[in-house]
């Protein structure tokens, strides 16, 4: 009896060893993105730092030899790039875990970063768009550059939308698909334009 016991406190012990370890694998450790377009040429380096349970972005233009650094202190659960604003510089899309002031609940967020003079700049800090997105995926093409959005609609069913840079910030373009299941909103974000 002591010893079955003591396996079941082992195999629990062990069990809950595994799912520690394994959640603290959910941050992406590390991502290097090698930029190169009409002002910048170089390499932008997102570093997880566990001890400070935070982010570090670091920015270093292989021509000059300026560095740049922030921190980003929220789970990012996704980067691209691509040039939102088509000023021909490109910007660089961060998908984040976070509250905000008025929604003080963790939702998966959008900012998108410039770089400027060898410094990152925050370009569009947002909150939400129609609802809550569970991706984006940036789509450029030669004429335009567009993200587009799963959403997750307050009735469960999902939506695809499209939204491109309008004065300061994304501005609705148009949706693809409304009120679908989750696996025909997934079809629809990879289609192409």
């Amino acid at each position: 009896m002591v010893v079955s016991k003591l396996n079941t406190g082992y195999w629990l012990g062990l069990l809950l060893a595994v799912m520690v370890f394994s959640s603290c694998s959910r941050h992406m450790n590390r991502k290097q993105l090698h930029i190169s377009d009409k002002s910048f040429r170089g390499t932008v380096t997102f570093q997880w730092v566990d001890k400070n349970d935070w982010y570090t972005v670091e920015l270093y233009d292989s021509v000059s030899g300026h560095s740049d650094r922030i921190i980003i202190p929220y789970e990012i659960y996704d980067i691209q790039t691509g040039d939102i604003n088509r000023d021909g510089h490109t910007d660089i899309f961060v998908g984040l875990i976070k509250p905000t002031p008025f929604d003080p609940v963790l939702r998966k967020r959008l900012f998108i970063f410039r770089i400027d003079s060898d410094y990152l700049r925050p370009l569009w800090l947002g909150s939400r768009l129609a609802y809550s997105f569970e991706r984006f995926k940036v789509i450029e093409t030669a004429a335009d550059c567009v993200v587009r959005t799963m959403e997750k609609e307050k009735n469960g069913k999902w939506s695809v939308s499209e939204y491109r840079w309008h004065c300061f910030g994304l501005g609705f373009v148009r949706r693809m698909a409304r009120l679908v299941t989750y696996e025909e909103a997934e079809k629809n974000m990879e289609l192409t334009r």
